[in-house]
């Protein structure tokens, strides 16, 4: 919980590291305090939070390149702001924010990876990228879609300064009323490949 002015945010973060656990500590260490400088300045309207998520991504992204090497990671975060019935999400990859109500569940992130989201093979391929399984030595495809040069299953990503080329850090954004009795629950790709959301709520 963190206050910041005159409302008490809530705020969830998780990075899910690929190439080795820099970009994901980093994240970790940083984005939550760069997100309530933002707010001080610009405030805790669901409008601002996601011009705000927006910029601290930007801002992580561009140091992770320049201090972990070829490191990536997703990154979602999840603040509530009570005061106002709010719920804002930015992510990018496919570390998934799941919104359980009495009423149902749905995901209130983005799955970026490719193999599932059209948009964002789309936006590989504007940027000159190659959509492809990696190559086994016969020759054979194996695995899922993979953004080449780089091999990344998921583009949408904080880091991986070897990838610039189909790399984007913009985060898909959304901002929801808080349901009644609503719980948020917040994991990884592993946990989400192993259990259904319908299990989980």
């Amino acid at each position: 919980m963190r206050t910041v002015g005159d409302d008490a945010l809530l705020m969830l973060c998780l990075a899910d590291g690929h190439g080795g656990a820099a970009a994901a500590q980093h994240c970790n260490t940083f984005a939550l305090s760069h997100l309530c400088e933002e707010v001080a300045i610009h405030g805790s309207s669901g409008e601002a939070l996601r011009a705000a998520c927006t910029r601290v991504f930007a801002r992580l992204h561009g140091e992770v390149i320049a201090a972990c090497g070829t490191s990536g990671t997703t990154l979602t975060i999840v603040i509530i702001n009570e005061l106002r019935g709010e719920m804002t999400c930015a992510n990018v990859g496919d570390s998934s924010a799941l919104l359980v109500a009495a009423d149902g569940h749905k995901f209130f992130s983005t799955d970026h990876r490719l193999e599932v989201c059209l948009e964002e093979r789309e936006r590989v391929k504007a940027h000159g990228g190659l959509l492809a399984q990696a190559q086994m030595g016969s020759g054979e495809g194996r695995g899922p879609v993979r953004a080449w040069p780089g091999g990344l299953a998921v583009a949408r990503t904080i880091g991986d300064a070897d990838c610039r080329q189909v790399v984007s850090a913009e985060p898909a954004l959304s901002t929801v009323p808080i349901p009644p009795y609503g719980v948020v629950v917040l994991c990884s790709d592993g946990c989400w490949d192993a259990l259904l959301p319908e299990k989980v709520a």
